[in-house]
């Protein structure tokens, strides 16, 4: 059992796995806060409706066109606001 949270965050770091998943998920957290930036609007951009992942569409596309990477990012935005101001 964990008693300290220090002991906590050691183990976590001797762990790669762990420490693996924590890059990743700092990763997402970090692309949806800035997501604006590098990622137009999900309604903004319309490509070919169904299309497979590729350069362009990192996710490929969903029925109507649109950039199912896009959308999941701000998917996560909208979660991580919701997440904060809920406390």
């Amino acid at each position: 059992m964990i008693n300290n949270p220090n002991n906590f965050i050691v183990l976590i770091m001797k762990n790669s796995k762990a420490k693996i998943g924590i890059y990743i998920f700092l990763f997402f957290i970090i692309l949806s806060i800035v997501a604006p930036v590098f990622i137009s609007s999900p309604t903004d951009y319309v490509g070919v409706p169904l299309q497979s992942p590729s350069f362009e569409f990192l996710f490929g596309t969903n029925g109507q066109g649109q950039d199912v990477f896009a959308q999941t990012v701000y998917g996560a935005r909208k979660t991580l606001y919701i997440a904060v101001l809920s406390g």
